[in-house]
């Protein structure tokens, strides 16, 4: 009788440590994922940064030039 209730607990936990297994491997991949989608957020924001860059060089020149029409 005892070593039927050691069997049945043991299969208990043994259902416990799979679903928590499971469950870690649920976590990884949706980690991996969030990983993902944070390097592409950080490209475009590269991208955006960029181009701000180029936009206020181009408004720089653009101003020097008008500046210097009207002197």
């Amino acid at each position: 009788m005892v070593m039927a209730r050691n069997l049945e607990v043991t299969q208990q936990i043994d259902g416990v440590v799979h679903v928590v297994d499971d469950n870690v491997k649920a976590t990884k991949m949706l980690t991996e994922d969030i990983d993902d989608n944070v390097k592409v957020i950080q490209g475009v924001a590269r991208t955006v940064d960029s181009g701000t860059q180029l936009f206020f060089i181009r408004l720089r020149a653009l101003t020097d030039l008008l500046s210097s029409q009207h002197s």
